[in-house]
């Protein structure tokens, strides 16, 4: 092994940092094949295909690579944003306005609904786990129940999330293969905890005050204050998502101003501006 370099995947993809003038970017081989990619913010990485294969892959999360093999190839050159935020900023709100401006849209939150219906890829293993007291007349799984259990208890929430997020990732990437658009935005609560950063080109995160969120889970959602503040409490650091962010959407003010940033920032993803 070189000095330097880094064995990622069993062995069979290395890295180092390209020696460029400002020493920013990145160098990727697999075997024979060698991807790089220049600029600030450029990584390495491994990211998993739709097939579930194993690629190596060199990206920036500024600019998508041309010539490598970048996620936008793993997808049919496909450029993916990935939507993030805790509960109650504003996610759904952008994704709207993204659908607006011509991205096909992907709500992991609906998908997640879809893996646990009867049938679903997660299904029989979140009754196993949980129990039949969690399913309605009908068979299904009710929300409410399984709710009552992991939001009261941050190892159930974690055991739930083992079994689902390898369903919705699986669902997410054929969803993305079939999606018509150039441009595919997945908004997903776990984004940066569930596996999904590494399939994406660029991470924007919708960022609100603690207060602001109080205020719309009471108001759009009924819940108390104290219900309000438990669901915040239980959720990873919003502080963080905004740390890992390419992009960070402020939705403090009203729908015009979220509106404004969203433009800007898809021209900026398009290389527009």
């Amino acid at each position: 092994m070189e000095e330097g370099f880094g064995v990622v995947v069993k062995q069979s993809f290395q890295q180092r940092p390209m020696a460029g003038p400002d020493r920013t970017g990145c160098e990727c081989r697999r075997g024979s094949a060698v991807y790089r990619v220049g600029g600030k913010g450029a990584t390495c990485h491994v990211a998993l295909s739709a097939s579930l294969d194993v690629i190596a892959g060199c990206y920036n999360r500024r600019a998508v690579l041309r010539g490598g093999a970048g996620l936008g190839d793993a997808f049919g050159g496909k450029r993916v944003i990935g939507l993030t935020g805790n509960i109650a900023v504003g996610k759904s709100l952008a994704l709207a306005l993204l659908a607006e401006l011509g991205a096909a849209t992907i709500d992991a939150d609906e998908v997640g609904h879809g893996v646990l219906r009867q049938g679903g890829a997660a299904y029989a293993a979140v009754v196993e786990a949980f129990g039949r007291g969690i399913l309605g007349a009908d068979g299904e799984i009710e929300r409410s129940a399984l709710g009552a259990i992991v939001f009261a208890d941050e190892a159930q929430l974690r055991r739930l999330e083992a079994i689902t997020h390898p369903a919705i990732r699986a669902e997410i990437r054929r969803l993305v293969m079939e999606a018509e658009a150039d441009v595919v935005v997945i908004e997903a609560i776990k984004l940066l905890e569930g596996g999904l950063k590494a399939e994406v080109d660029a991470v924007w995160v919708v960022n609100a005050s603690e207060a602001r969120q109080m205020a719309r889970l009471a108001g759009a959602r009924g819940m108390t204050r104290e219900e309000a503040a438990r669901r915040i409490r239980l959720q990873n650091s919003q502080a963080d998502k905004v740390r890992q962010a390419d992009v960070v959407l402020e939705n403090e003010g009203g729908i015009d101003g979220l509106r404004a940033q969203v433009e800007r920032a898809l021209r900026a993803f398009l290389g527009e501006e």
